[in-house]
């Protein structure tokens, strides 16, 4: 029998640790739902103890049912599918839920399933510059309702979905109503886990068949939930794709580059963690190089991330970059 990846690293300490410093965040998951094995970089990400084990529901929040979390093994074959790609939100130690893009490979030896690997990307909503001034200039250039509904025109063509929809659109629920109250409440359930808004998934049945959703919430606040809804097509997602739909989602509420009234709240996806730690050390009156040092970073770094952050924001001053740092930080 095929020995766990922990095992193999006792059995072995030098090929072990090579393993766990040279893959990438990773876990393997036994048929008993069981973490086999976790790699060092998905330690560093969650905070986790690498040598204590634990179920896979500890650290994971998979695909949402109609009755329970769909652990990773219910759901399988349907991830498969779909190009055994998920977005399954983790769970660190301190309790934080992070973002993921979660790529699923099974391992079988002998006909029989013995593990799944699972592979993780951080999902921090960082775009490209470029891909950024196209959904912003196309969210100034028309208002709410018309931007939500040419973004969803936009998805369908270039995700290639058979359906598209944001939750408070009563035409596209008329013959559904039913199915969209179950929806908002999984919905409501999952971002009350997450604390925040974040892309997850959700498995309802259409038809008597499992059908997989991706879901990308707007909001977190107490106003009606919306949330824009894909149905998964066949293929892998990758991060870059994920993390252009989160911003474009979220530049729904938020016009960017307006007045602080407009601006407050989109700090939620626009800058990543990084960004919000050299913004609250600018805000401090802190000199790049000193920023620099402080963050162990070239001065170039800071310089370059200041003039990606003013791109984001769609702002010439840094001094209008402030009314986007947390005011946690």
């Amino acid at each position: 029998m095929l020995r766990p990846m922990s095992t193999l690293a006792s059995y072995n300490p030098v090929l072990g640790s090579l393993i766990q410093e040279l893959v990438g965040p990773l876990i393997l998951i036994d048929n008993a739902r069981e973490v086999a094995f976790r790699s060092r970089a998905f330690d560093r990400i969650v905070g986790c103890d690498l040598h204590a084990s634990c179920h896979c529901d500890a650290l994971l929040l998979p695909a949402r049912t109609e009755a329970a979390e769909a652990c990773c093994w219910d759901a399988l074959d349907l991830y498969l599918d779909k190009g055994g790609s998920a977005l399954w939100p983790v769970l660190s130690v301190g309790g934080n839920v992070i973002p993921m893009l979660c790529h699923i490979y099974p391992l079988d030896m002998a006909g029989n399933r013995l593990y799944i690997a699972l592979q993780f990307e951080p999902l921090n909503g960082a775009i490209s510059a470029a891909a950024f001034a196209f959904f912003s200039a196309q969210r100034h250039a028309m208002d709410e309702m018309a931007y939500a509904i040419w973004l969803t025109k936009y998805i369908a063509r270039h995700f290639q979905t058979k359906h598209v929809a944001w939750l408070s659109d009563d035409a596209l629920w008329e013959d559904r109503v039913e199915f969209r109250d179950h929806f908002r409440e999984l919905i409501r359930e999952r971002i009350q886990k997450c604390g925040r808004p974040m892309p997850f998934d959700l498995i309802l049945k259409a038809s008597d068949r499992p059908c997989l959703y991706h879901v990308f919430p707007l909001s977190n606040d107490n106003s009606p939930q919306e949330a824009l809804i894909f149905t998964a097509s066949a293929g892998p997602l990758d991060a870059s794709c994920i993390n252009e739909i989160y911003q474009a989602v979220m530049l729904r509420k938020f016009a960017i580059g307006a007045d602080k009234e407009t601006a407050v709240g989109a700090d939620l996806l626009i800058f990543t963690a990084r960004e919000q730690q050299i913004l609250a050390l600018v805000s401090k009156g802190l000199t790049d190089k000193t920023i620099a040092k402080k963050l162990n970073l070239s001065v170039h770094t800071i310089k370059n991330r200041m003039r990606l952050m003013m791109r984001k924001a769609q702002v010439n001053k840094r001094a209008a970059l402030m009314s986007f740092l947390r005011p946690s930080e």
